[in-house]
This record gives structure tokens, C-alpha cells and sequence, in this order.
């Protein structure tokens, strides 16, 4: 690996892979955990993963499909950013190439942020309606 690829452009693809994957493609991830955590007054995790799998175990029951597992899949998986690396590649491939434009312009990602954004702003919400802990 390091014969094919310089520790430099190493760094910057792994720093570009951390930021567009693990902190903006799960960004509805984190914002739902911090609003169920606003919302929830005991067993914030336990409240956190119930409803999810609640869904996909409701909607398998009654409509037989696997929607909403399947975008839990993507969304946590990071499929959606496919534009990061080569298809079964990792960021620090040499073949990887930085493509921002295409990330940042990626619709999934931008209705992931409008999620999040209500889930922060819910959980502001919430906050500021409570009395002290």
C-alpha cells in the first residue's frame, strides 16, 4: 500500500472519507439518537432502536416488503456514497478519486440534512420545554 499510494493523498482521502461518510451521511443517524435521548426519560437506547425495528417488523407483517429496512441499510451502510470510492473499494485505493461535487450534490445526502435538521430542532424543542434534570 505504501509503495502505490503517498502517506499525503493517504491522509486527505481517509480525512475526505470521515467527514462525507461518518459525520454528514450519518448525520439522521446521530439526530435521531439525540432527539429519542431529549424525548426518552429512561432507556434512551433501548427507545432509540425499538421504533426502527418496530417499523420494518410492522410493515414486513402487513405488506410484505422490506422498504424501510432496506433504507436503513443504505443509510447506515454508506451506500449512498458510492461517489467516494471505486464499487468494492476502500477510500484509500489508489484508483480513488476526490469527487466533492458529485458528494456534496447528491440528493439522498441533502434529504439526510433536512432529516436531521428536524430531529435537532425537535429535540431543542423538547429540551427547552423540560424543567432542569
Amino acid at each position: 500500500m505504501w509503495t502505490q499510494l503517498s502517506f499525503g493523498r493517504m491522509t486527505v482521502l481517509l480525512a475526505y472519507h470521515w467527514f462525507m461518510v461518518h459525520s454528514l451521511w450519518h448525520a439522521p443517524v446521530y439526530g435521531w439518537l439525540i432527539f429519542v435521548s431529549a424525548w426518552a426519560p429512561r432507556a434512551p437506547f433501548v427507545w432509540g432502536l425499538l421504533p426502527p425495528f418496530a417499523i420494518v417488523f410492522l410493515e414486513k407483517i402487513a405488506f410484505n416488503t422490506t422498504h424501510f429496512w432496506a433504507l436503513l441499510q443504505h443509510q447506515l451502510g454508506g451506500n449512498g456514497m458510492d461517489a467516494l470510492t471505486i464499487p468494492g473499494g476502500f477510500p484509500t485505493n489508489p484508483l480513488t478519486q476526490l469527487t466533492p461535487g458529485t458528494s456534496l450534490l447528491s440528493v439522498g445526502l441533502w434529504m439526510g440534512l433536512l432529516v436531521t435538521a428536524g430531529f435537532l430542532m425537535a429535540a431543542v424543542r423538547i429540551r427547552r420545554s423540560r424543567g432542569p434534570i
